[in-house]
């Protein structure tokens, strides 16, 4: 490898550490600052996160995005340089972008919530719980697909890092999942009900996404510096 591509991949390795770094700031230092201003002003804390189309939202989509564009470059990278890595299936990572496509729409006009009440609840499926809202069984769908890669994902991600920041991510998903299919009756049995229904589950699915970011990007700059050591060996 030339003089020249070794600090590309350099830079590269340093640019998506400074991406990582900058996003995960922004998700931590937001919710924050929403908080001083609702204690400044008087108001509730919650309510930022209630109204239809909420900053949260609006971020969680473009975060979404920004995961399918990271996974699907990572699976370009992969296929180019196949003979890099032995093991692991590069096919994954494209999947990975269709879902997070999937999932950023979803969030932005409500893909699962239209599955629950066009197709489950008017055929009476999955309806009838005393803890979960009815229909909303979709969001449950989803996540047992994603659990079900896990196996893939452990061969893929061979960089212990990496690999611990995905079980993070796949926890606070699952918890997310469960406090945002709850019934309201559930839900408001919970102490401190108002922070679990409304800004742990807005602010929750954002912290989930940027942990499976720094678990993507941190494999990724695995592999860069894995190619580089080689190329640049005896």
């Amino acid at each position: 490898m030339s003089d020249k591509a070794v600090v590309v991949r350099e830079y590269v390795r340093r640019s998506l550490l400074r991406l990582v770094v900058a996003v995960g700031l922004f998700d931590l230092c937001y919710p924050v600052v929403v908080f001083a201003y609702a204690q400044g002003s008087g108001q509730p804390y919650w309510r930022f996160f209630t109204a239809e189309g909420n900053f949260t939202a609006w971020w969680s989509s473009l975060q979404l995005l920004l995961l399918a564009l990271v996974t699907w470059v990572i699976y370009r990278f992969r296929a180019l340089a196949a003979g890099m890595v032995k093991t692991g299936v590069a096919w994954l990572w494209l999947v990975a972008t269709a879902a997070f496509l999937l999932f950023a729409i979803d969030e932005r006009f409500g893909f699962h919530e239209w599955l629950r009440d066009t197709v489950f609840r008017p055929l009476d499926l999955f309806t009838g719980s005393a803890y979960v809202i009815d229909g909303d069984v979709g969001l449950y769908l989803f996540l047992s697909l994603g659990l079900a890669t896990l196996p893939l994902w452990w061969r893929e991600l061979d960089h212990v890092p990496a690999r611990r920041l995905l079980v993070a991510a796949l926890m606070l998903t699952t918890l997310v999942v469960v406090i945002d299919s709850l019934t309201s009756r559930t839900v408001q049995r919970l102490p401190f009900w108002r922070f679990w229904d409304y800004p742990f589950e807005e602010v929750g699915e954002v912290w989930a996404q940027w942990l499976f970011l720094a678990a993507f990007v941190s494999q990724w700059r695995r592999w860069l510096t894995t190619e580089t050591e080689t190329a640049s060996g005896p």
